[in-house]
């Protein structure tokens, strides 16, 4: 989705009226710097399913297709990394968290050659010093980019289906959720996954490229009601 330099949410694939609240509301605007000094840009943010970014092609492809889309930000589920991954090397700073047992692992890439906006007259580009691990899990990976435009988080989430282990593993995913939104309660936060669920009540997983019934929207809805 794209947000712009109001931190409105201007476009998104599923509209969310809750994530526009709620970068209105939790953006901390006392420790932006101040507008006759600094300004926003346009950031361009996507998600998607890589199904692995192990292999050099892969990840090339998708740097081909980031640079061309002129894609700020992006979050990626199944990277399947062997290991955590920290790098800043080529165009593009890539943060990641390590597979299990050959699968899931997320990844957050920021492209180092686009501005986030201006400082003083001077374009502001990513800087891996701006970026922190918060929390590396196979499933679940959050960035704090923190710097004198912008303080957010960055929610790399890839959620189990519903009907695995009758239920078990979904539950203790969102629950795992839930605590981190009250733990970090009052940060701006992007959610960037593969919620594996149809988004509202009264779709088909299966219009969104999902498999499954809308039951498996449970938590995510909840989710969203909650935040």
């Amino acid at each position: 989705f794209l947000i712009d330099r109001r931190h409105h949410l201007t476009k998104n694939v599923l509209p969310s009226k809750l994530i526009a609240e709620a970068l209105d509301q939790y953006l901390p605007q006392g420790e932006l710097v101040s507008p006759d000094r600094g300004e926003a840009t346009d950031l361009h943010i996507l998600t998607a399913n890589a199904q692995s970014l192990s292999q050099t092609e892969s990840i090339a492809g998708y740097e081909k297709q980031l640079t061309t889309l002129k894609v700020h930000f992006a979050g990626f589920q199944e990277g399947r990394n062997s290991t955590d991954l920290e790098s800043d090397h080529g165009g593009f700073i890539k943060l990641g968290s390590k597979a299990l047992k050959g699968q899931f692992g997320c990844q957050f890439w920021a492209n180092k050659a686009l501005s986030m906006g201006k400082l003083d007259g001077k374009d502001v580009y990513p800087d891996i010093k701006m970026f922190e691990i918060v929390i590396s899990q196979p499933r679940f990976l959050v960035i704090r980019m923190t710097n004198q435009l912008y303080h957010v988080l960055f929610l790399v989430m890839h959620a189990p289906y519903a009907w695995l282990d009758n239920g078990k593993a979904a539950d203790a995913y969102w629950e795992m959720i839930y605590k981190f939104v009250l733990r970090y309660a009052g940060e701006c936060m992007v959610w960037l996954g593969d919620m594996n669920t149809c988004p509202k009540d009264g779709y088909s997983s299966h219009e969104f490229g999902g498999v499954g019934s809308p039951k498996e929207g449970k938590h995510f809805r909840l989710f969203q009601r909650a935040v």
